[in-house]
């Protein structure tokens, strides 16, 4: 045997076996191999003259945990909404057992906020949102509020996703904001975190159950449709500032109603029945489940809001134009500096303001979860390169596909189901919610 055989051998010898007819599906084949490369790539940078120094990744800072023993004493910050829509979700939070707090709408000093302490060249609503936290905790510190206790007594919520621009970096510009400020080890949460900040072994200071997730819904949509009616009423009413005044009596009412709403719960022998069947959990979610979509207690809230509008005289002969508001999702929201007072000045030009509601995006969001799963269908690891002869697991593979469809189809119909119950409630002189697959039919011939 030669020298070049005996070394192919005695490096095939150290090759774990496959049993698996040659597939690399072994981990210590790919150990192996990845152990292989390196050598490798280091012997290439070593002849090429290379110093590579070892790299270190990002990780997430480590954060103080919010937990259900600290909801006394700890105060829910949130914002980047409408007034009208934070008015109604601080009633939401409080109803289920939250201090909580909304930040005054963003103004020019809060953008100059966000420029000082966050990074160069981010978008205007970065720096609204981001400076209008800051703004918030400096003036709770010019008040008296030393720094340590407002970082122990003070949560800030908001919203996340994944994505390249402001909405997917919300929460490292937040953070970046926050350390500059003084405020470094603030907490912020995240809603599409699950169970607040991953906390396994405490129980959660904000619980993002069954409660939590329709509270916020029912807010946003109940939000959307009082700004919807108020820019439909404000151009015409004859007297100056009364739709303002109802707008508030109203949405103090609404606020109450969701902070008193009860919450359905098995008790009594019925609960200890259905404990004793491991049922409990499952009664509860049903019961929950038909209490918003048959309950009546915001439906008459909404009755008694409607009655509250009624009441304003509006002189419909004046010719008004529609002017749609449309653009990146909080510019077109928000009812401040963050876009220059826009409806405020369009109304004063004499024009109706339409603003698309905030439950446009919750559909396009479900939307786009449907086209996720279409587009990756069959290419997960269980799924890729399934033989023609296992038919049980194409038959998983189909199955799991279609329950995922059938699940986000049926959520789509209750949204919109929900969202039209309310609004015929106030009086149905809005407009239905954009059908999203409509868009897509209108959309795809150009992309």
């Amino acid at each position: 045997m030669s020298l070049q055989q005996q070394s192919a051998a005695q490096t095939t010898s150290k090759v774990p076996n496959n049993p698996e007819n040659g597939k690399n599906t072994n981990p210590e084949i790919n150990e192996y191999i990845e152990i292989q490369m390196e050598k490798e790539r280091m012997r290439l940078e070593r002849e090429a003259g290379i110093t590579s120094s070892n790299i270190q990744h990002f990780s997430a800072p480590t954060e103080n945990l919010f937990t259900a023993d600290q909801r006394g004493s700890t105060t829910l910050l949130f914002g980047g909404l409408t007034w009208g829509h934070e008015h109604l979700i601080e009633g939401a939070f409080r109803g289920l057992g939250y201090k909580t707090s909304a930040i005054p709408t963003p103004d020019v000093e809060s953008f100059q906020l966000g420029k000082e302490y966050g990074n160069n060249g981010q978008c205007n609503p970065t720096y609204f949102t981001v400076g209008n936290l800051v703004q918030y905790l400096q003036g709770l510190k010019k008040n008296g509020m030393s720094t340590e206790e407002i970082i122990d007594k003070h949560v800030f919520v908001t919203a996340g996703a994944c994505g390249p621009c402001r909405f997917g970096m919300y929460e490292a510009e937040y953070r970046l904001a926050l350390r500059n400020s003084g405020f470094d080890n603030f907490r912020v949460i995240l809603f599409q975190q699950t169970g607040g900040l991953n906390q396994s072994e405490m129980e959660a200071g904000l619980e993002m159950n069954m409660d939590f997730s329709m509270a916020i819904i029912n807010a946003f949509n109940m939000g959307d449709m009082f700004n919807g009616v108020g820019y439909q009423i404000r151009p015409y009413e004859v007297v100056p500032g009364k739709t303002d005044e109802v707008m508030q009596k109203n949405l103090d009412a609404m606020h109450d109603v969701m902070r008193d709403k009860s919450r359905y719960e098995t008790t009594g022998t019925s609960k200890r029945i259905l404990s004793m069947l491991k049922l409990d959990g499952t009664a509860n979610y049903i019961g929950k489940f038909c209490d918003q979509l048959f309950g009546k207690d915001y439906t008459d809230g909404l009755s008694t809001v409607r009655d509250n509008f009624n009441e304003i005289e509006v002189d419909r002969f004046r010719v008004k134009p529609v002017v749609k508001i449309t653009g990146e999702f909080w510019a077109q929201l928000t009812e401040g500096d963050g876009n220059f007072n826009m409806f405020r000045f369009l109304e004063g030009e004499n024009a109706e303001v339409l603003v698309e509601p905030v439950g446009t995006w919750i559909q396009y969001i479900m939307w786009q979860y449907k086209a996720a799963i279409r587009d990756r269908k069959a290419v997960g690891e269980d799924e890729f390169d399934v033989p023609a002869w296992r038919l049980d697991k194409k038959l998983a593979i189909e199955l799991s596909y279609w329950k995922k469809v059938a699940t986000m189809s049926i959520a789509e119909k209750l949204f919109a189901r929900e969202y039209n119950r309310f609004q015929y409630a106030l009086g149905g002189t809005l407009h239905e919610l954009v059908d999203q697959y409509e868009l897509q039919r209108l959309g795809h011939p150009h992309y």
